[in-house]
């Protein structure tokens, strides 16, 4: 029941967060909004915590949760400097503008390395996945064209705007090239969930693609909010469910982790060094 209700969490908190933003008067919606994602990101970096206590010291998931969680850390010090101090203010003589576009830029490269690590770890525990590898490379391909067709068109538009000398879009070009990169590995984390099919292990991996997958849906919600003819207002609400769905199935994953290694399960985990 723990899990089927970490699966539910997020749903629920999004429902919470549509509700609210329709019911707060105008004046304060954005407060209220801006509350949910900072929320939304300490809960994941309190799932980071949760899964890399769970293992011991040097063990490869643990490492993995680790980058993950220092990813977060990163991202919440960029918003206490956007929030805390005004435009234009310096940060030990350095634009506070071009200290936030350094903080995000490495959280999104610590995002993709931990992404890719906990990817790779049916790899480190010797696991066998399901499928053909021409399977495993269609699925691969889909992803990849899916990502750039979503992030490409950003990707470009912010590296021109980086190329005139704008710093801060290195922060949008950075994101898109991450979100690629990450999408990419969607089917690997897939696969292995599958692999784990049956035993509690499944669930850390189920959560994170499901993580994955609403990461690509928030990339899309400009598209899709076009598309569906909302108003500005209902489709910052449209994005922010798709990040609060994105963070709350990596806070689901990462205590999924710690709660399936509290007692012996069949396949172990992988915990290779």
């Amino acid at each position: 029941m723990k899990f089927q209700a970490l699966a539910l969490l997020p749903a629920a908190w999004v429902g919470a967060f549509v509700a609210g933003a329709a019911a707060v008067p105008p004046a304060i919606a954005p407060t209220f909004i801006r509350t949910e994602i900072e929320a939304a990101k300490v809960m994941t970096l309190v799932g980071c915590v949760a899964a890399a206590r769970a293992f011991s010291p040097g063990d490869y998931l643990r490492r993995a949760w680790v980058v993950l969680g220092g990813c977060w850390v990163l991202l919440l010090a960029r918003d206490a400097l956007f929030l805390g101090l005004p435009r234009g203010a310096l940060v030990a003589g350095v634009p506070i503008e071009n200290v936030m576009a350094a903080l995000a830029t490495g959280a999104n490269v610590l995002g993709v390395v931990s992404t890719f690590m906990i990817a790779k770890a049916w790899h480190v525990a010797g696991l066998e996945l399901p499928g053909k590898p021409a399977q495993r490379a269609v699925a691969m391909a889909l992803w990849v064209a899916l990502s750039v067709a979503i992030t490409g068109r950003a990707a470009l538009n912010d590296g021109r705007l980086l190329f005139a000398g704008e710093v801060p879009a290195l922060v949008g070009l950075s994101s898109a090239v991450c979100d690629l990169l990450s999408m990419c590995l969607v089917a690997p984390v897939l696969f292995t969930a599958l692999a784990l099919r049956g035993g509690r292990l499944r669930w850390p991996w189920a959560f994170m693609t499901a993580s994955l997958l609403f990461w690509l849906f928030y990339d899309a919600g400009h598209v899709l909010a076009q598309a569906l003819g909302l108003s500005e207002f209902a489709e910052r609400v449209l994005r922010e469910s798709f990040r609060g769905l994105a963070c709350l199935y990596s806070f689901s994953a990462g205590v999924a982790q710690a709660l399936a290694l509290r007692e012996p399960v069949s396949p172990r985990p992988p915990r290779a060094a």
